[in-house]
């Protein structure tokens, strides 16, 4: 890394904090810190993923990337005890050590595209509106981000209506 761009990184880090809303106790506090270090590594993981219908079940991950989405951390990669691609949101996850095995992240592979993409098919269990007070253009422009709720906006006499799903109210 060239001297210049050492000493810009280094200014920002020393002048500037993030401070984010923690939307759920994680269940580890290091797993942040050693699923970024698997996923650099490419490690594959052992960790413990707890579920409301299932409890702690153990699992075999290969961690391809992170994603911070909507104030939760989220881990997109392989899972072997399912054999397909997984996204896993940290505040779930215990137990994470590093295997002695290495993986072959996909060329390409984008964690955040994958989790919208996986984020999207999953679907909501709960139906909510919610009516905004602004214009089409100004709606479509802060969901952006997800581009179903922006599909579900509905013009009305007094703002715009947002039909969209969601797995939690919170």
């Amino acid at each position: 890394m060239p001297a210049n761009l050492k000493k810009r990184v280094r200014g920002v880090s020393d002048t500037t904090r993030v401070i984010l809303p923690r939307g759920e106790p994680s269940l580890d506090d290091r797993a942040l810190q050693t699923l970024t270090v698997a996923a650099e590594a490419m490690c594959r993981v052992g960790l413990t993923y707890h579920s409301e219908d299932h409890g702690g079940i153990n699992r075999s991950v290969d961690p391809y990337g992170l994603v911070f989405r909507q104030g939760r951390w989220y881990v997109t990669g392989f899972c072997h005890l399912r054999q397909a691609m997984r996204s896993f949101r940290l505040d779930r996850i215990s137990d994470v050590q590093l295997l002695d095995t290495a993986f072959q992240r996909p060329p390409d592979f984008d964690a955040a595209d994958f989790l919208t993409e996986s984020l999207q098919s999953w679907g909501g269990t709960h139906e909510v509106s919610l009516l905004l007070h602004t214009d089409r253009e100004s709606a479509a422009a802060v969901l952006s981000f997800h581009a179903s709720c922006a599909e579900g906006l509905e013009q009305r006499d007094d703002g715009i209506l947002l039909n969209t799903q969601t797995d939690s109210f919170e």
